[in-house]
């Protein structure tokens, strides 16, 4: 038998690799997403409280503003597309925060960059948020009709992100050696050409782009209900986005609009009905109305419709969002909960909204119900937050029906 000089080789069973235990996954939770909707939710309240104790030591102002330049979806700026360059290195669709954002950051990677912002808005890029918080709660009617409001920190702050001069002309864009950042308000991309890197304006003017971002942000969705009767609602009901439409709401309370009654209950709707309140009852327009948990009559100017169980009631748990309903409330707001618009009708011209509780609003005028209802009540609206909403009519008890 032949033997291998070879030393016996074993496997050594001491070091062979054991896989670790594996560790599961960490379990999702939501305390970021509260905390976020908190602070949020807690910054507007402050802000509420802050303008409230500010108003108590100054006298609100007597001044009347000038009458307002009405802008419209439909006006462009430059009035035809030929002042339009007919290509740009950097083509950025959507006027707000997002694509001003990317064009300042363009300009800081690419100091010479040539960038054209086309938005279907009649204006230069602006913050929204204010819409819906303090630039309600601005008492100076000349400063609020240059679109400046208050923070936090008591200074003065403009809605638009920069003076006009800060942008160029749409014409001298290409001309210019430095290049800078134009934009073409109240004008739309209707279709791209992502192979080609072609644009197409709404009257078929070709715009060649190298890079091209498309930052449209979100349009206001019209509730279903009120889309099946736009002959009914056409001229009672609009979206609430933009500038032009914080001007018409505005409009309207100025001359004279008894109630608001918004639908949703998230940060849009809620944020609205607090400066309504606030804005209504220091114009002292005032309507009797109930709170049906309570059975009790109450001075509210500003009523709310939430379809879940309480304000921000997709975002917070239980207890904070009827904490947060209780806060609207003590804001002047009648908040009726697990409630949403079921039918629209039209009854003796007025217009009737049935909710799903079997509540119904209605356009009343002259007092026609047998309770204390002012003289002339008249002017009536509705706001959805799915696309805000005006309609004429108010909630009315359960137990209460047309004469």
């Amino acid at each position: 038998m032949l033997k291998s000089n070879k030393p016996h080789m074993m496997k050594d069973c001491s070091k062979r690799l054991i896989p670790p235990e594996r560790v599961p996954p960490p379990k999702r939770t939501y305390t970021s997403l509260i905390a976020l909707g908190m602070v949020a939710l807690l910054s507007g309240l402050y802000a509420l409280y802050y303008f409230d104790e500010s108003n108590k030591k100054q006298p609100s102002p007597v001044t009347v503003a000038p009458a307002r330049r009405k802008l419209t979806k439909k006006e462009r700026i430059p009035a035809t597309s030929a002042e339009i360059p007919n290509e740009v290195p950097y083509l950025l669709i959507g006027g707000g925060t997002a694509s001003f954002s990317a064009s300042k950051a363009i300009r800081e990677s690419d100091p010479k960059a040539k960038i054209l912002i086309v938005s279907y808005e009649p204006h230069f890029p602006y913050v929204r948020t204010p819409l819906s918080k303090e630039l309600w709660l601005n008492n100076d009617p000349e400063s609020r009709h240059k679109l400046m409001y208050q923070q936090s920190n008591g200074t003065e702050k403009s809605l638009f992100f920069e003076e006009d001069d800060y942008f160029v002309g749409c014409k001298e864009l290409a001309s210019l050696d430095d290049g800078g950042i134009a934009v073409a308000r109240g004008w739309e991309i209707i279709k791209i050409d992502v192979y080609e890197k072609r644009a197409y304006l709404e009257d078929n003017k070709v715009i060649h782009y190298d890079k091209c971002l498309i930052a449209t942000g979100a349009t206001p969705k019209s509730l279903p209900v009120f889309d099946a009767h736009k002959n009914i609602t056409k001229e009672k009901v609009m979206t609430y986005r933009g500038i032009g439409d914080f001007e018409h709401l505005e409009d309207l309370i100025s001359n004279g609009i008894k109630s608001v009654v918004i639908v949703g209950g998230n940060f849009l709707g809620s944020e609205l009905a607090c400066a309504l309140a606030r804005k209504t009852r220091e114009k002292g327009l005032k309507v009797t109305n109930y709170h049906y948990h309570k059975g009790q009559s109450v001075y509210v100017p500003v009523h709310q419709i939430v379809r879940e169980h309480g304000n921000m009631g997709k975002v917070l748990p239980k207890y904070l969002s009827r904490w947060t309903t209780e806060r609207v409330r003590k804001e002047g707001v009648n908040v009726i909960l697990n409630s949403e618009v079921e039918a629209v009708a039209i009854d003796h011209e007025s217009l009737v909204l049935t909710l799903n509780s079997g509540n119904k609003l209605f356009h009343i005028c002259h007092g026609e119900f047998p309770f204390n209802f002012p003289p002339g009540f008249c002017e009536e609206y509705v706001f959805s937050e799915r696309g805000t909403h005006l309609v004429r009519g108010i909630p009315v008890p359960p137990h209460c029906s047309r004469p």
